[in-house]
């Protein structure tokens, strides 16, 4: 982008001897430019790796912070939610996940069900569908190629943060958990 013309007119190149001249600057401030660019790059990929470097010891004391936390919520588990009040709250959530064994044998399972149930829980390409099992548990009641598993997850946030930290019991790892798009326009 052109910020403004310079500031007069150059004469018009009548020769090639002037017209080399032209060129020779011409090739010295592209040349700028292009540097120019290259250093904005470079600094751009110092500055996101000052800001991730940073985000990660960030990260790093909240979950050395979020340890004792979880011992606390752990200890003091009564269904899924505990709060603290005027500084957060503690909520347990279960996230199912649907673990196929066999799959072949899952399959004939499902298609012996009746067609409604095959329609709904197996996809065209013959694959069972997770999203629809995990919608529709007792369709699988009974099939021992396929269970059903849950993870606890300890989503820890502050009242005065849209982020939260979430601990994967299962996994034993944490998590940062930013709001999603609708959960932050109902915020405001």
């Amino acid at each position: 982008m052109l910020e403004k013309a310079p500031p007069a007119p150059l004469p018009p190149a009548r020769t090639a001897y002037s017209a080399g001249i032209y060129l020779r600057r011409l090739g010295i401030m592209l040349s700028a430019i292009a540097k120019t660019d290259a250093d904005e790059e470079s600094a751009h990929a110092r500055v996101t790796k000052r800001f991730a470097e940073r985000r990660q010891r960030q990260l790093t004391r909240a979950i050395v912070l979020a340890a004792p936390l979880r011992e606390y919520a752990e200890s003091n588990r009564q269904g899924s939610a505990l709060s603290i009040d005027h500084a957060g709250k503690f909520d347990w959530i279960r996230r199912p996940s649907v673990v196929v064994h066999d799959l072949a044998r899952a399959i004939a399972a499902i298609k012996r069900r009746g067609k409604a149930t095959a329609k709904r829980l197996l996809r065209i390409r013959i694959e069972i569908n997770k999203h629809a099992v995990h919608n529709d548990p007792d369709a699988v009641k009974g099939i021992r190629s396929l269970t059903i598993e849950h993870s606890d997850v300890l989503k820890i946030k502050p009242d005065e943060s849209a982020y939260a930290l979430e601990y994967n019991r299962k996994s034993g790892e944490y998590a940062l958990s930013k709001p999603r798009k609708r959960e932050a326009a109902e915020e405001e």
